[in-house]
């Protein structure tokens, strides 16, 4: 049986991953709820960590954004920030300055 350590942790995993990936797809509650076929208060008690869901919840969940239960129930990924070109400070280095640095 799983410790309470262990259902804390997957609990936790699963509202950050699920509120991140719905976001991600800009989607909302009330529209990853009609993706799934389930009611809105689900989606936002398995955001908030007070929902116990079902194999089945979790499977229509997975679904509708196109993943497996395992990435659902997973760490969450480690967040990055995307730095266009050029918008980096750039520094000068090499006897003959060639070499260019980004900050």
């Amino acid at each position: 049986m799983p410790t309470p350590d262990v259902i804390g942790a997957l609990t936790a995993n699963l509202s950050t991953n699920l509120r991140a990936l719905r976001q991600l797809r800009g989607l909302t509650q009330t529209q990853l709820a009609g993706l799934c076929g389930l009611p809105r208060s689900t989606i936002a008690l398995v955001e908030t960590g007070a929902g116990n869901p079902t194999l089945a919840v979790l499977a229509r969940l997975a679904t509708a954004l196109q993943l497996s239960i395992e990435e659902l129930l997973s760490q969450p990924h480690a967040r990055c920030q995307l730095f266009r070109r050029g918008t980096l400070p750039t520094a000068v280095r090499g006897r003959d300055g060639s070499v260019r640095v980004q900050k």
